[in-house]
């Protein structure tokens, strides 16, 4: 197949930078940023980009699922990352360990990841995702 569209993309890191710096200026210093960085920071290098990130202003990070947060922890960053997907059952204990934010959706999930945190000492920080009215994803508002 004759390739039509040749698709051609450069990330500039110091571009990158410089427009956290502007963001930053216009919210403050006292606004939290998150930078969504899943899926590899969509195929040009999580650790790098969240690493530029990080040092221009950023002060969390977002990631699809647990196993992104675990490479970014490994890499050595310390900042917050919340895992923006869902957290299952068996990934909680991992959660805990690389001190992970979850979003989580149902209140079982509260109450296991209490529980980890309990026994290990720790507070677990969570993102609540409410159901506002669409019926897919959160928590019922009336819980």
């Amino acid at each position: 197949m004759e390739n039509i569209r040749p698709i051609w993309l450069e990330i500039n890191l110091d571009a990158i930078a410089h427009n956290v710096k502007k963001i930053r200026q216009i919210v403050g210093k006292n606004t939290q940023i998150i930078a969504v960085v899943k899926a590899n920071a969509y195929g040009h290098g999580a650790i790098e980009v969240s690493e530029t990130l990080l040092e221009n202003g950023v002060t969390m990070l977002g990631v699809g699922v647990i196993e992104e947060g675990i490479v970014l922890r490994k890499a050595g960053i310390k900042a917050p990352i919340l895992v923006c997907g869902l957290t299952t059952d068996d990934q909680l204990e991992s959660l805990v360990m690389y001190n992970l934010t979850a979003t989580v959706c149902r209140l079982k999930i509260i109450q296991a990841l209490s529980r980890i945190a309990s026994k290990k000492k720790r507070k677990v920080p969570v993102h609540i995702k409410i159901d506002t009215g669409m019926g897919r994803l959160g928590i019922p508002g009336e819980d």
